[in-house]
């Protein structure tokens, strides 16, 4: 935090924020946040690992801070290749809120960390129980 204060300058508490120069005078000369670009970029790469494409001179201030906080990932962004297949899916269900609102209840209850979690473990044990998958098929939950 000590680095984003000395990328911003002796004169941050005149300058004021970005946004709210723009907003008092509409426009603005964006020399100052030019000239602090690349520090700012510094920082960023140092705290998140990952460079940014993000022209706001706000952003690489607030998003090392977010990381710092424990709000954000830090590290490089993994993404699959063009054409990979995927290795999780997304499975569609569709209930009632009432269902919903007995459902996180009972996950919250149960110490399941999340819905999900409860519905995976719920689905897994079901599974088992029925032994309707064969022995190298098995459902664990996470």
């Amino acid at each position: 935090m000590r680095k984003i204060g000395e990328a911003l300058g002796a004169d941050a508490g005149d300058r004021g924020c970005v946004a709210d120069r723009r907003a008092d005078d509409g426009a603005h000369d964006d020399s100052a946040d030019q000239a602090l670009r690349p520090e700012l970029h510094a920082m960023y790469r140092e705290v998140l690992g990952r460079e940014t494409r993000s022209s706001d001179s706000a952003y690489p201030v607030w998003k090392p801070r977010q990381a710092q906080n424990g709000r954000i990932r830090a590290g490089p962004i993994e993404r699959r290749a063009p054409g990979a297949a995927a290795t999780v899916k997304v499975l569609p269900l569709r209930m009632t809120a009432a269902e919903v609102d007995a459902l996180d209840e009972a996950w919250r209850r149960l110490g399941f960390r999340s819905r999900t979690a409860m519905i995976r473990a719920v689905i897994a044990t079901y599974v088992a129980d029925r032994n309707a998958l064969l022995p190298d098929q098995a459902l664990a939950p996470r």
